[in-house]
């Protein structure tokens, strides 16, 4: 009984502090690509589930995104996590985002192993892509 309750004092130990870095990761970022990326929307409550971040950059294609950060090794989705086969979300519909809020909307997942300075890497690569992207778009409307 006592080896019980010792196990699942250190399992809680864990889950809160797993849960605790899931925030502050995701605080982290949220906070750095509302200051440092323009045009970019959060989709959902401030203070939405610790493992879950989803942003629209408006100007871009969120699977044009992925693709790019899939290339630096991070992974993200796009949509929301209930549209995995759906084109465009019905939730971010629902929600009442626009349809060029849908297209370049992003979804980041946390876990309890992520890093304030992976964070960072994530941030660099999305400014790269974000400008890259809307360039490219401005260019070709040009025409």
């Amino acid at each position: 009984s006592r080896g019980i309750k010792n196990t699942s004092d250190k399992t809680n130990q864990m889950r809160k502090r797993r849960t605790k870095t899931m925030a502050e990761c995701k605080t982290y970022l949220k906070t750095k690509v509302l200051k440092e990326i323009s045009d970019v929307k959060l989709n959902g409550p401030e203070d939405g589930v610790c493992s879950v971040l989803n942003l629209s950059f408006i100007g871009c294609r969120g699977e044009v995104i992925l693709h790019s950060l899939d290339t630096d090794g991070i992974c993200v989705s796009t949509g929301s996590a209930c549209s995995s086969h759906v084109k465009g979300s019905h939730v971010l519909t629902a929600m009442g985002c626009k349809p060029e809020e849908i297209e370049g909307a992003v979804r980041f997942s946390f876990c309890g192993d992520n890093t304030i300075d992976e964070m960072d890497k994530v941030l660099e690569s999305l400014k790269k892509t974000v400008v890259s992207q809307r360039k490219l778009r401005a260019a070709f409307s040009r025409k």
